[in-house]
């Protein structure tokens, strides 16, 4: 253990003990002893300044900044030791054995009890360890090298021997930060304002986003541009723009120029006013997703304000106050330059637009919080707001969008597993539940796809891996409000047409093409119900919707929309040339059911439709003709007896033929009908009720259930559509959720839970 001076004794942890205080080197304590000597002792000729004096010298060396480039010197209270210098050049000196550059570093022995403080000098006269803290552990909230422990010391020499990269603990960047400040703004070295700027930006981009650092470093920088007469650069927007309690003296300058000039702001300055002002908070979907908010809001403003955001000139001007970390501050008058930091209405209307910005992120934020690394996937860029889809964000929506194209222009109707590998969603084995259709619906339609059958506008049935769709292109997926009197009668119009048509069990083309005709002129549609009512004419014929349904659905119609759907299933049976047993009775139990007069019906048929043309009931066959008889010389009627028999024959075999296809059939005698159990659901039967109330009651396997349906004499796969059909009738969705184990969404359990027993 070194000998220690008179009233100063090391202790075991190898601090300096004196006078029942602790100190951390040995001049700490000398400095203590004389201090108390000299409080002691007035003769001794040591005087410190008292608080009031202090004062008065902080105030004495307050530099104020008017417009460049005339900024005046700032005096001193403390003559600086003659020891210390500033080393503007490159010098090369050594401390404690280590060579640095000692560029932009104060160098020498400064004056203790100088105010304020120069605590970035560099003393070679205090002791240096061997050992290092690179992590700056020992270091205070303000160091100063004076008083940082040996360690330290190697540690910031060394950073300064290797160039001040990055890396180094932020306690050693603001030492070194403080020196530049001192130089600047306390030693008024307003030549040097380009180098000690260029040094500050160097520093920025290395440590600008330590909130202990960065925020300090750019308001010098800010002061450094002005002294230095720099034209500063476009402002860019940034999360680290806001530094303090007020708004940025860059970004005042640059807004008080701009409507100075009359010129309105545009999105990217009036973003940068937003960020930059002391009271903007961005929410958490601004602050992860940053490039896609800014994006967004160049859309969102350029919308807002096509012509920029215009602002009324205030009267006030800048005035700006640095308060540096060493105790001294610097004012900055801009007489000609108007103050925007107090202007509050339209910072109040960025925010409300930021705000709506954030909402709109928010899917997407959430999405990348959970799996941050899912950013440039499909099924992130599917939850980006519809302005970012055709942005470089939406790269990979553009190439879903190719894939499925090819799909719409292919003369084949693709599967749905076929459209979900497109979209990059998991294919299925069997029916797709709610979160699946609301997945492919919402992908498709910000994709500007629209498609068929959807249940969304008045499609019937769940869709399975293996049912064919109709896409189709249309902005935002094509919408249609599926309860308009209009589109409602012609969708259910296409439908019992195409079950008209599909009764002889087979649909031609000409079929089809009639129904067209009659969809394209129903009254009240407009082009988007029109599109999506094509769409589903093509894919309809392969997943047809259920009689009983579509029957049932025909009670609502008006009047004149009833005989509407009478005229086009009829011209649909007559479409392909000839009429059927089997769709007679199909347009007989619709005319009932229409509450039409049968013989309308029939006079139809034998006008083929709404033409006055005889209808083809069988297929012609040639036959021998007769001929003609001479005509008499003396001019009397000549009536030819076999002609006449032959047209009697013939009408006779028309009328025969016609009975047997339009024969009242006598009603046979229809058996009693069973008495039906009470179900739980309303509209179930008790077999259906049953399984259902099993479900309500556990999750089943799809074995178990399969079990469960057979034992009560129903198919597995027709129960759950008949469960599912009833779901749609009641609660317009799905109630089971088909696959390896049968559930019922937790929505939908709570209001089956809660249906009371018969």
């Amino acid at each position: 253990m070194p000998n220690a001076p008179t009233g100063i004794a090391v202790g075991p942890d190898g601090r300096y003990h004196a006078a029942g205080y602790s100190f951390t080197s040995e001049r700490q304590a000398l400095d203590f002893l004389r201090r108390r000597t000299s409080a002691a002792d007035p003769a001794s000729g040591i005087r410190h300044p008292s608080l009031q004096s202090a004062r008065r010298m902080e105030e004495e060396q307050r530099p104020a900044y008017r417009e460049q480039p005339g900024i005046s010197a700032p005096g001193r209270a403390v003559a600086k030791s003659s020891a210390v210098r500033w080393v503007a050049g490159s010098s090369r000196e050594t401390v404690a054995g280590i060579t640095f550059d000692a560029h932009l570093v104060y160098i020498g022995t400064r004056d203790q009890h100088a105010y304020p403080r120069n605590q970035s000098v560099i003393d070679p006269g205090l002791p240096v360890s061997t050992r290092d803290d690179p992590e700056g552990t020992a270091l205070s909230w303000s160091p100063d090298y004076c008083f940082m422990t040996p360690d330290t010391r190697r540690s910031y020499l060394v950073w300064l021997a290797a160039g001040r990269p990055g890396g180094a603990a932020i306690g050693y960047v603001k030492l070194y930060f403080g020196g530049l400040e001192r130089r600047l703004l306390l030693d008024n070295a307003k030549a040097e304002a380009p180098t000690i700027l260029a040094e500050l930006r160097r520093l920025i981009a290395l440590y600008g986003d330590h909130y202990d650092f960065g925020p300090a470093a750019r308001k010098l920088a800010d002061v450094a541009a002005l002294v230095a007469g720099e034209e500063p650069p476009p402002l860019k927007p940034s999360l680290s723009l806001r530094n303090g309690y007020e708004l940025p003296l860059g970004i005042r300058i640059q807004l008080g120029e701009r409507v100075a000039k009359g010129e309105a702001l545009d999105a990217n300055m009036a973003l940068c006013w937003l960020l930059g002002s002391p009271d903007s908070w961005p929410r958490t979907p601004v602050t992860r997703c940053f490039d896609e908010f800014v994006a967004l809001w160049q859309a969102r403003f350029a919308a807002a304000y096509p012509t920029g955001l215009k602002v009324r000139t205030p009267k006030a001007r800048i005035v700006y106050r640095y308060q540096s970390s060493s105790g001294f501050h610097a004012d900055v008058t801009l007489d000609a330059v108007p103050d925007l930091s107090g202007t509050a209405a339209p910072v109040v209307r960025l925010r409300e637009l930021m705000n709506e910005c954030s909402d709109l992120l928010s899917p997407y934020s959430r999405f990348l919080g959970a799996d941050a690394a899912s950013r440039g996937t499909l099924a992130a860029a599917v939850l980006l707001p519809a302005e970012l889809a055709d942005g470089p964000f939406g790269r990979p929506l553009a190439a879903a969008r190719v894939a499925v194209r090819q799909l719409v222009e292919s003369d084949t109707l693709p599967m749905t597993n076929t459209v979900l590998a497109a979209l990059g969603l998991p294919t299925v084995a069997a029916a797709l539940n709610a979160a699946q259709q609301r997945q492919l619906a919402q992908r498709l339609d910000l994709l500007s796809i629209g498609f068929e059958p959807d249940r969304r506008y008045g499609a019937a049935g769940a869709l399975r891996g293996d049912t064919p769709l109709a896409p189709f292109e249309a902005p935002r997926g094509g919408p249609v409000d599926a309860t308009a009197p209009a589109y409602a009668t012609a969708r259910l119009l296409l439908d019992v047409a195409i079950l008209a048509a599909a009764a002889d069990s087979h649909i031609v083309p000409a079929e089809i093409d009639a129904i067209m005709v009659h969809v394209r002129n129903a009254p009240g549609l407009g082009d988007s119900e029109r599109l999506r009512l094509t769409a589903a004419l093509r894919v309809t014929p392969h997943d047809q919707p259920k009689l009983s349904a579509a029957l049932k659905r025909l009670g609502t119609l008006p009047a004149a929309a009833r005989r509407d759907v009478a005229m086009a299933a009829t011209a649909a049976v007559l479409a392909d040339g000839q009429v059927l047993p089997a769709e007679v009775r199909f347009l007989e139990k619709l005319f009932d059911t229409l509450e039409l007069a049968r013989d309308e019906l029939y006079g139809l048929l034998h006008r083929g439709g709404e033409s006055d043309e005889p209808v083809s009931i069988m297929p012609a066959r040639p036959e021998a003709g007769i001929a003609l008889p001479r005509e008499a010389a003396s001019g009397a009627l000549v009536i030819d007896a076999a002609r006449l028999d032959r047209i009697r024959s013939e009408t006779s075999d028309v009328s025969r033929l016609l009975a047997s296809i339009f024969v009242e059939e006598a009603p046979a005698a229809e058996p009693p009908e069973a008495p039906v159990a009470s179900s739980r659901f309303a509209g179930l039967d008790a077999a259906h009720a049953a399984l259902l109330d099993a479900l309500v009651s556990a999750p089943m396997t799809r074995g178990a259930f399969d079990t469960a349906a057979r034992t009560a004499r129903l198919m597995p796969d027709g129960a759950i559509e008949t469960i599912n059909d009833w779901g749609f009738d009641r609660f317009d969705e799905p109630v089971v959720e088909d696959g390896d184990l049968l559930v019922i969404p937790a929505h939908l359990l709570t209001q089956l839970q809660q249906t009371d027993r018969p």
